[in-house]
C-alpha cells in the first residue's frame, strides 16, 4: 500500500511523499500562518527541513522543546503562537514535542495563558477549533 488516509476526530495521512499532501492539509483546514513545534535534535539533524521544503505558507518554528517538557513550555508556545498571530499547530517530534503541542492546542482552544486554567479538563467547554497536525 502506497497511500492511505483514516478519518476519526483525528486524521491520520501515511505513504509515500505524504508530504506533498501538505499544502492541500493547510488549506483545508485553514491554515494560513502555522506555528511548527519541534526540538533542537530534530533542527540540528535537519528532519524539519523536509516539512519546511514542502510548506508553502508562512510559518515559524517553536524548538525549545526539552526531553521533559513543562507547564512553563507550553504556556511559552501559546504565548509564541499568539504574538506571530499562528493559526494552526505542526507538531513534528516524539513524545515530549506530541504532549506540548497537545497541551498548546488545548489552551489555545480555550483561550487562556495559564495551564492551570485548563487543569480538570472534563468541565472544559468546547470554545475554539484550532487546527494541529502530529508528525
Amino acid at each position: 500500500m502506497n497511500y492511505f488516509e483514516f478519518v476519526n476526530r483525528t486524521k491520520l495521512i501515511a505513504g509515500v511523499d505524504v508530504l506533498d499532501q501538505l499544502d492541500f492539509e493547510c488549506e483545508q483546514y485553514g491554515i494560513s500562518k502555522a506555528m511548527l513545534i519541534t526540538d533542537q535534535t530534530l533542527v540540528k539533524i535537519k528532519t524539519i527541513d523536509l516539512v519546511t521544503k514542502k510548506l508553502t505558507i508562512p510559518y515559524i518554528i517553536y524548538s525549545d522543546i526539552p526531553v521533559d517538557s513543562s507547564t512553563y513550555v507550553i504556556e511559552d508556545i501559546v504565548k509564541t503562537y499568539k504574538e506571530n498571530d499562528c493559526n494552526g499547530i505542526i507538531a513534528v517530534g516524539g513524545g515530549s514535542v506530541i504532549d506540548s503541542a497537545k497541551g498548546a492546542f488545548l489552551m489555545i482552544s480555550q483561550r487562556t495563558s495559564h495551564f492551570e486554567d485548563i487543569v480538570g479538563f472534563e468541565i472544559l467547554k468546547k470554545v475554539d477549533e484550532i487546527p494541529m497536525s502530529l508528525s
